[in-house]
């Protein structure tokens, strides 16, 4: 980054944070609501086809589908659940 431009990245931000540079019309910052912060604000698509309009949705939780991926990976039941006694996962 250059000198010039440091000066200029605060205000940018601050713009994107506020919703202006059109963000919020676009969609490009959508609202959504997640389990633990309550309503915040996300990266919406940033590519826009008239007939596609993609599923944004709020990221998961820490570890909200650990279980779910090592069943997927070949895991038994008794093995995940070995994993969570010792803390591994």
């Amino acid at each position: 980054m250059l000198a010039h431009e440091a000066v200029h990245a605060p205000r940018c931000v601050e713009r994107v944070q506020r919703g202006g540079v059109h963000n919020t019309p676009r969609g490009r910052k959508p609202q959504l609501p997640h389990k633990v912060r309550g309503r915040c604000f996300t990266v919406g698509s940033p590519i826009k086809f008239s007939d596609l309009k993609p599923n944004v949705t709020a990221s998961p939780l820490l570890g909200e589908h650990t279980d779910e991926v090592l069943a997927e990976l070949g895991c038994s039941a008794q093995q995940i659940a070995a994993m969570h006694e010792v803390k591994a996962v």
